[in-house]
């Protein structure tokens, strides 16, 4: 058995968890697929994905592979790729959709670090609440948190996030800091408002209850608005750790009621499964890997 092809073929099998798609992809049945992946399992000693009738996903072991050999198989692939084209850098422009105050908080901080690597590429930031339709707006990569539906698209679990419950230095000064759940009730608080409803707070694991603060003195539906008012002392927020990473580590923000986090918030990049990423898509998602792994909020690659 050809290992880097049946290396190729598991990758494809988790990114896309299913047989039938890179059966389709590689022109053969899916018995071929199924029975690659089968092949692997015993050379290796590892069952490497779990099957049901309706689904395909990861073992533990398989993931940890596909963790470890996916950059070094897509490496490869690319660098063949660019000795086949004469060795050309790839260019052109990268769209993508990422959630409101992410791009500010996680993608615009290391734009000049990819045009000095990749000085052809360009990058285009859909942003908006609502989740991109991936063909229809063109999008070449989405960065989404939570969970996914069935989509038929390419999705792979990149990170987590924590979901934190802040309050700016100078409020907590002000008001104090609860230690319990019930201590909310004292607090002023900021809250997102989407499609026409409050969100509700969440506290503890694995499952997480609802909470819905009864002094909100501040709603909105951006999430750079919700950051603003919390570093201007207006109370305390639940939001999504990248949110806030920076001004944690100044000191400017504090998180409050850690024992009582919810489980972290996934997060995954999603790419059409319709056609083949080009060079210049893989390029800034293999860069974006990198550079968001930086960030310990993130939890990339762990």
């Amino acid at each position: 058995m050809d290992r880097l092809e049946a290396f190729k073929i598991l990758l494809r099998v988790v990114e896309t968890r299913s047989f039938s798609v890179p059966a389709r992809e590689l022109g053969v049945g899916q018995p071929a697929v199924s029975k690659t992946i089968a092949r692997l399992e015993e050379e290796l000693g590892l069952r490497l994905v779990g099957r049901t009738t309706r689904h395909v996903s990861a073992t533990p072991a398989g993931q940890r592979l596909v963790d470890e050999i996916g950059p070094l198989v897509r490496a490869l692939d690319e660098r063949v790729a660019r000795l086949a084209r004469g060795d050309r850098a790839p260019s052109g422009t990268v769209r993508i959709a990422v959630a409101p105050g992410f791009g500010r908080a996680c993608v615009v901080p290391v734009l000049r670090a990819l045009r000095a690597e990749h000085p052809g590429i360009s990058v285009e930031l859909a942003v908006s609440d609502r989740l991109a339709d991936l063909v229809a707006d063109n999008i070449d990569l989405a960065v989404r948190a939570g969970a996914l539906g069935d989509s038929g698209h390419v999705a792979r679990r990149v990170g987590e996030t924590p979901l934190l419950t802040v309050g700016s230095a100078a409020y907590l000064a002000r008001h104090g800091e609860p230690r319990e759940l019930p201590d909310l009730q004292e607090h002023e608080c900021v809250v997102f408002f989407t499609r026409g409803a409050r969100r509700a707070w969440r506290f503890g694991r694995p499952a997480a209850t609802s909470h819905h603060p009864s002094r909100v003195t501040f709603l909105s539906s951006n999430a750079d608005d919700i950051r603003a008012a919390v570093l201007a002392d207006v109370g305390l927020a639940q939001v999504p750790g990248w949110l806030v990473a920076q001004d944690l580590s100044t000191g400017a923000v504090r998180a409050v009621l850690r024992r009582h986090e919810p489980e972290p918030i996934p997060l995954f990049f999603v790419r059409p499964a319709q056609k083949r990423p080009p060079d210049r898509v893989r390029v800034v998602e293999q860069f974006l890997l990198r550079e968001l792994a930086r960030e310990p909020l993130l939890n990339v690659g762990r």
